[in-house]
C-alpha cells in the first residue's frame, strides 16, 4: 500500500526541511519508504503518513511515527518504529 508521507530528520541543529515520499511497506514495527532526503542508518526520523481511512468516515487521520533508520538502499529507507500515534489531520499537515 503506497501512502503519501512527509519525513522530518530529528536533529537539534541544522535540520534540513521536511521532504515528501511514499510508503512501500508498513507494519507496526517498521516502515519502508521512498524519499529524496539523504538519510543514514541511526538517524532519528518522524514520519507523517496520510492515513487512507477517515475516522468515522468523516475525519481525516495522519499516522505520526518516530523511530530510527535501520538501512538505506537506492532511495529506499527502512525505519524501525519506536513510537506512533494517530492524530486528526489539521490544515497544517499535507
Amino acid at each position: 500500500m503506497s501512502l503519501d508521507l512527509t519525513c522530518k530528520l530529528l536533529r537539534k541543529r541544522n535540520t534540513p526541511p521536511e521532504t515528501v515520499g511514499a510508503t512501500i511497506d508498513l507494519s507496526s514495527a517498521g516502515v519502508l519508504f521512498t524519499t529524496t532526503q539523504i538519510l543514514m542508518p541511526g538517524n532519528r526520523v518522524e514520519l507523517l503518513i496520510n492515513w487512507p481511512v477517515p475516522l468515522n468516515d468523516k475525519c481525516n487521520l495522519i499516522l505520526v511515527a518516530r523511530g530510527r533508520v535501520a538501512r538505506v538502499d537506492e532511495g529506499r529507507v527502512a525505519a524501525q518504529i519506536q513510537q506512533y500515534e494517530f492524530r486528526t489531520k489539521s490544515s497544517g499537515h499535507s
